[in-house]
């Protein structure tokens, strides 16, 4: 991929996939996709490698992963610690009001305090 764009990835169920590969978002290739489908059979290590390969990927600027699938890496996202590809938790609202407290939000509000802690060093922040 050139410079001028990098991809949108998505991790997460099947509505959530369709409708951003319905929306042009999806990417195949010989190498594979942008994109996983999940589940409620697919296995937590299908999950990681998923994350581990797209974040890999130097076309890829952001991963959005839904939150149930979120929380099923939750490890893996402890240590994931690079700003591209940013990673967007997609809260999922089934009839109930749910609210999207990721890792990612207190990962964004510890670096922030060490930017202020090492002189004010001004970043781009979740809040």
């Amino acid at each position: 991929m050139d410079e001028t764009g990098k991809l949108i990835a998505v991790i997460g169920d099947e509505d959530t996939v369709t409708g951003f590969v319905l929306a042009g978002v999806g990417h195949r290739t010989v190498e594979g996709s942008n994109f996983l489908v999940v589940k409620s059979d697919t296995d937590v290590s299908v999950i990681e490698e998923a994350f581990r390969t797209l974040t890999a990927r130097t076309d890829v600027g952001i991963l959005l992963i839904n939150q149930h699938v979120a929380n099923e890496i939750r490890h893996v996202l402890r240590d994931y610690t690079k700003v591209i590809p940013t990673i967007l938790g997609a809260c999922e609202n089934r009839g109930q009001n749910t609210h999207i407290h990721t890792h990612i939000h207190t990962m964004e509000r510890e670096r922030e305090r060490e930017r202020e802690i090492r002189g004010g060093e001004k970043g781009g922040s979740f809040s």
